[in-house]
């Protein structure tokens, strides 16, 4: 299936992100479908996660804007924060910590477009520091039933939300 032109902007939240800001964006600007944007909402941090971002910011090949919130307000007012920022069609919520394969949104795009959906989602590979493998995924580490996951198969997955 040929894709499209996908609007797909990246949302990130971060807070004192210093150790894992620059893999994770370097994972997203290295995407075989690029996002237009990636927006990151700062919540008040006090190492140098901000001074990182705006100097990845001065050669990224996807446009990244800044937000600094003035004071701490927590994760999930930033991410709001973050996704009443972005401009894209699609919005892809990405965790400061994490790095993404490649094919990471091509894929996740692609099962959008494919179907008559309103969201998608991925599982995800657990890795220390290092980004070596801890033999689990998120799915199988979190409080999702079996239950809760075959829902989801069947396209359930609000409900089991």
């Amino acid at each position: 299936m040929q894709l499209p032109d996908p609007q797909i902007s990246v949302a990130i939240a971060s807070y004192n992100g210093c150790p894992f800001i620059l893999p994770q964006l370097e994972s997203i600007v290295a995407q075989t479908v690029l996002p237009v944007e990636i927006v990151i909402v700062d919540d008040a941090s006090r190492d140098e996660t901000t001074r990182l971002v705006q100097a990845f910011s001065e050669t990224s090949r996807v446009p990244l804007r800044l937000i600094t919130n003035e004071r701490n307000l927590g994760s999930t007012e930033s991410f709001s924060r973050a996704i009443r920022e972005c401009k894209g069609d699609w919005i892809a919520l990405a965790d400061q910590d994490d790095v993404w394969l490649p094919n990471k949104l091509e894929l996740l795009i692609r099962k959008a477009l494919s179907g008559d959906c309103d969201a998608v989602f991925s599982d995800a590979e657990l890795v220390d520091k290092d980004l070596n493998t801890m033999n689990k995924r998120l799915f199988d580490s979190s409080r999702m039933t079996r239950s809760m996951r075959q829902d989801f198969r069947q396209g359930h997955g609000v409900s089991a939300l």
